[in-house]
């Protein structure tokens, strides 16, 4: 009971957390460098804790699965697995597929294989913030993504950009702030 409360208060620190990066991001203007003029979706929509948010429009049972899983991938981070499906996620959720996978695209607007992908795009960036001397083909590789081609493309249709242009901007950006 008290680690179900625990875990609970801490699901909700995140998400305020999230809430108020995600307000402060979208009322500063974009400074020169910092993001592509073109590019069409804040990154911030995509990761867990904005998932968690739209699943607020959700009730009952589908919201409670859609956060059980984003829990699961995050804690456990099963994504970095290259072979990992909806019907490994469905079993550790205790149900069946199509259910599962119902669910997943009513709250994300996105199918299942988006969705995984998302959470490796979003983990690749973390680890090349930690370290920018990763090339694109590791941040493949250690992110579960099956091949660098198959990672440009997911890369390129959650951002809008390479992981190519999006890491040589990012190590910029990180030169600047080190000056």
């Amino acid at each position: 009971m008290t680690v179900t409360i625990i875990i609970m208060s801490l699901c909700m620190v995140l998400l305020v957390v999230g809430l108020l990066v995600f307000m402060a991001r979208s009322g500063k203007p974009s400074k020169g460098g910092d993001s592509p003029p073109d590019q069409k979706h804040d990154p911030l929509q995509n990761t867990p804790i904005m998932q968690e948010m739209m699943a607020e429009n959700m009730k009952g049972a589908d919201r409670e699965l859609f956060i059980r899983c984003c829990r699961y991938m995050e804690l456990r981070k099963p994504f970095l697995v290259e072979s990992f499906s909806l019907e490994d996620l469905s079993l550790a959720m205790f149900t069946n597929k199509l259910y599962l996978s119902q669910t997943i695209n009513a709250c994300t607007g996105r199918n299942f294989r988006n969705f995984v992908n998302n959470y490796r795009i979003m983990y690749a960036m973390d680890l090349f913030k930690k370290n920018n001397r990763l090339r694109v083909s590791d941040l493949s590789n250690l992110s579960g993504f099956h091949t660098p081609v198959s990672f440009n493309m997911a890369f390129k249709l959650m951002m809008d950009e390479s992981p190519g242009a999006w890491c040589a901007r990012t190590r910029l950006r990180n030169q600047r702030k080190t000056k």
